[in-house]
């Protein structure tokens, strides 16, 4: 079974999709997103869908962060696709909360954002199947019982879908090989 088939499987089997959605597509230039942006390049006829393309600048690696949204228009420009971005407001961490969550939290604030100002009902994450193990093996190294073994779900408040969660990370290289696909690698 093909990436593509992988993701038309899942979109059916969760109910990812409706015909004529727009769906922000969460780019940040890594080989995950890029291969997720053009799953859904492939599939936009087949649903109908208008796609908007959101990179999030955490600004975190100077130079080239600049280059990673650099990187991202030039690719929604090349898929013709409408593209958004934000950067981080503040680089301060509040109280009581690490780095990470800090920058999750703003990612996803932007990404709403987006898709209220655009009309969108889903926000597409390149999150795939090894990005699942990795997160219960946290979860349980935490012990957080039997709600972590749940790790990440498909679709998450009827509005965060997860198109790669059942394709594993060799079958995502493989693809961009194959495709031809340039990503940015965050050293």
């Amino acid at each position: 079974m093909t990436l593509i088939d992988k993701v038309r499987k899942t979109i059916r089997q969760y109910q990812m999709l409706d015909d004529g959605e727009t769906v922000v597509v969460a780019l940040s230039g890594g080989a995950d997103s890029c291969t997720l942006l053009s799953v859904m390049a492939e599939l936009k006829n087949e649903y109908h869908l208008k796609i908007i393309v959101a990179h999030f600048n955490h600004g975190t690696r100077g130079s080239e962060s600049q280059e990673d949204e650099t990187f991202c228009r030039k690719i929604a420009a090349m898929y013709n696709f409408h593209y958004e971005t934000g950067k981080m407001i503040s680089m301060s961490i509040p109280k009581g909360r690490s780095p990470e969550e800090h920058y999750r939290i703003e990612r996803y604030r932007f990404l709403d954002q987006v898709a209220t100002n655009c009309g969108a009902k889903k926000i597409a994450l390149g999150h795939h199947l090894s990005d699942q193990a990795e997160t219960v093996l946290i979860n349980i190294i935490r012990g957080s019982g039997m709600a972590g073994l749940k790790g990440i779900l498909p679709i998450r408040d009827k509005r965060y879908i997860r198109p790669l969660i059942l394709v594993s990370k060799p079958e995502i290289e493989t693809y961009l090989q194959k495709k031809k696909i340039q990503y940015r690698v965050d050293r």
